[in-house]
Protein backbone atom coordinates (compact mmCIF):
# COMPACT_ATOMS: atom_id res chain seq x y z
CA UNK A 1 0.00 0.00 0.00
CA UNK A 2 1.63 3.30 -1.06
CA UNK A 3 2.13 6.00 2.02
CA UNK A 4 2.09 9.11 -0.17
CA UNK A 5 0.19 8.50 -3.55
CA UNK A 6 1.42 7.07 -6.64
CA UNK A 7 3.36 9.07 -9.02
CA UNK A 8 1.69 9.71 -12.25
CA UNK A 9 2.88 8.65 -15.50
CA UNK A 10 3.88 12.45 -16.51
CA UNK A 11 5.92 12.29 -13.29
CA UNK A 12 7.25 9.22 -13.18
CA UNK A 13 8.42 9.79 -17.23
CA UNK A 14 10.50 12.52 -15.53
CA UNK A 15 11.98 10.16 -13.50
CA UNK A 16 12.86 7.22 -15.48
CA UNK A 17 16.22 7.28 -15.55
CA UNK A 18 15.97 7.22 -11.31
CA UNK A 19 13.27 4.35 -11.99
CA UNK A 20 15.72 2.41 -13.84
CA UNK A 21 18.34 3.10 -11.20
CA UNK A 22 16.00 1.96 -8.59
CA UNK A 23 14.70 -1.52 -10.76
CA UNK A 24 18.78 -2.30 -10.95
CA UNK A 25 19.08 -2.09 -7.27
CA UNK A 26 16.58 -4.06 -6.51
CA UNK A 27 17.62 -6.77 -9.16
CA UNK A 28 15.06 -6.35 -11.58
CA UNK A 29 16.97 -5.49 -15.14
CA UNK A 30 14.88 -4.18 -18.36
CA UNK A 31 13.60 -7.81 -19.37
CA UNK A 32 12.31 -8.58 -16.14
CA UNK A 33 9.90 -5.51 -15.38
CA UNK A 34 8.83 -6.34 -18.78
CA UNK A 35 7.93 -9.78 -17.78
CA UNK A 36 7.02 -8.33 -14.64
CA UNK A 37 4.18 -6.18 -15.81
CA UNK A 38 2.58 -8.97 -17.64
CA UNK A 39 2.84 -11.54 -15.96
CA UNK A 40 2.54 -10.49 -11.95
CA UNK A 41 0.60 -7.03 -12.77
CA UNK A 42 0.29 -6.86 -8.71
CA UNK A 43 4.10 -6.69 -8.20
CA UNK A 44 5.08 -4.25 -10.79
CA UNK A 45 2.11 -2.16 -9.29
CA UNK A 46 3.60 -2.34 -5.95
CA UNK A 47 7.09 -1.82 -7.30
CA UNK A 48 5.79 1.59 -8.56
CA UNK A 49 4.24 2.12 -4.82
CA UNK A 50 7.62 1.42 -3.34
CA UNK A 51 9.35 3.74 -5.54
CA UNK A 52 6.42 6.86 -5.68
CA UNK A 53 7.15 6.75 -1.20
CA UNK A 54 11.45 7.39 -1.66
CA UNK A 55 10.47 9.47 -4.36
CA UNK A 56 8.29 11.71 -1.33
CA UNK A 57 10.36 10.45 1.28
CA UNK A 58 13.62 11.67 -0.24
CA UNK A 59 11.67 15.33 -1.45
CA UNK A 60 10.23 15.73 1.86
CA UNK A 61 13.30 14.91 3.61
CA UNK A 62 15.24 18.45 2.14
CA UNK A 63 11.82 20.39 2.98
CA UNK A 64 12.63 22.74 5.58
CA UNK A 65 9.66 25.51 4.93
CA UNK A 66 5.83 25.66 3.82
CA UNK A 67 3.58 28.12 3.42
CA UNK A 68 0.07 28.15 3.15
CA UNK A 69 -1.88 30.92 1.58
CA UNK A 70 -5.39 32.06 1.47
CA UNK A 71 -7.23 35.50 1.13
CA UNK A 72 -7.21 37.25 4.09
CA UNK A 73 -4.34 34.05 6.32
CA UNK A 74 -0.86 32.91 5.51
CA UNK A 75 0.60 30.36 7.77
CA UNK A 76 4.63 30.18 7.27
CA UNK A 77 5.93 26.44 8.63
CA UNK A 78 9.53 26.04 9.35
CA UNK A 79 9.80 22.25 9.36
CA UNK A 80 11.87 20.96 12.09
CA UNK A 81 12.53 17.39 12.60
CA UNK A 82 10.35 16.59 15.79
CA UNK A 83 8.02 19.49 15.06
CA UNK A 84 6.37 22.62 12.83
CA UNK A 85 7.25 26.56 14.06
CA UNK A 86 4.08 28.04 12.30
CA UNK A 87 4.37 31.82 12.16
CA UNK A 88 0.85 33.45 10.72
CA UNK A 89 -0.60 36.67 9.60
CA UNK A 90 -3.77 37.53 9.20
CA UNK A 91 -5.49 40.87 7.75
CA UNK A 92 -9.43 41.88 8.90
CA UNK A 93 -11.82 40.68 6.50
CA UNK A 94 -12.97 44.38 5.25
CA UNK A 95 -9.17 44.93 3.74
CA UNK A 96 -8.97 44.81 0.09
CA UNK A 97 -5.50 43.17 0.38
CA UNK A 98 -5.82 39.17 -1.24
CA UNK A 99 -2.94 37.61 0.67
CA UNK A 100 -3.45 34.62 -1.81
CA UNK A 101 -2.43 36.57 -4.54
CA UNK A 102 0.13 38.97 -2.81
CA UNK A 103 3.64 38.92 -3.16
CA UNK A 104 4.80 38.71 0.70
CA UNK A 105 8.53 38.61 0.07
CA UNK A 106 8.02 42.18 -1.45
CA UNK A 107 5.37 43.61 0.56
CA UNK A 108 5.99 45.67 3.99
CA UNK A 109 4.54 43.80 7.36
CA UNK A 110 3.22 46.32 9.35
CA UNK A 111 1.34 45.17 12.89
CA UNK A 112 -0.94 47.57 12.18
CA UNK A 113 -2.62 45.83 8.83
CA UNK A 114 -1.39 42.38 10.01
CA UNK A 115 -2.49 40.43 12.90
CA UNK A 116 0.76 38.14 13.45
CA UNK A 117 0.90 34.84 15.95
CA UNK A 118 3.40 32.25 16.21
CA UNK A 119 3.11 28.65 17.64
CA UNK A 120 4.45 25.25 17.61
CA UNK A 121 3.11 21.51 16.99
CA UNK A 122 4.42 18.26 16.94
CA UNK A 123 4.05 16.14 14.69
CA UNK A 124 1.12 13.70 15.08
CA UNK A 125 2.40 11.27 11.96
CA UNK A 126 5.88 10.45 10.65
CA UNK A 127 7.47 13.79 9.24
CA UNK A 128 7.62 13.20 5.74
CA UNK A 129 3.74 12.34 6.04
CA UNK A 130 1.92 15.39 7.72
CA UNK A 131 4.52 17.81 5.08
CA UNK A 132 2.86 15.74 2.21
CA UNK A 133 -1.07 16.40 3.81
CA UNK A 134 0.01 20.09 4.09
CA UNK A 135 0.95 20.09 0.22
CA UNK A 136 -2.08 18.28 -0.34
CA UNK A 137 -4.05 20.85 0.85
CA UNK A 138 -2.65 23.87 -0.73
CA UNK A 139 0.89 24.46 1.19
CA UNK A 140 3.98 24.94 -0.98
CA UNK A 141 7.65 24.40 -0.51
CA UNK A 142 9.26 27.75 0.71
CA UNK A 143 12.60 29.01 0.86
CA UNK A 144 11.91 30.19 3.87
CA UNK A 145 11.84 33.85 2.69
CA UNK A 146 8.38 34.62 4.18
CA UNK A 147 8.55 32.83 7.46
CA UNK A 148 11.90 35.08 8.30
CA UNK A 149 10.19 37.90 7.32
CA UNK A 150 6.98 37.29 9.34
CA UNK A 151 9.01 36.42 12.34
CA UNK A 152 11.34 39.90 12.00
CA UNK A 153 7.68 41.67 12.34
CA UNK A 154 7.07 39.88 15.69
Amino acid sequence: MVKFRRLSIEELRELEQEFINFLVVNGIEAKDWEKMKQQDLQRAEDMLDIFSDFVFEKIFLKVRFLNLKSAKKIYSYQCLEDKFVCVSAEISAQSMLDLGNLDLQNYPIDQKIFKIETNEKSYNLPRALELFILTQSGAEISDGTIFKKLCLAL
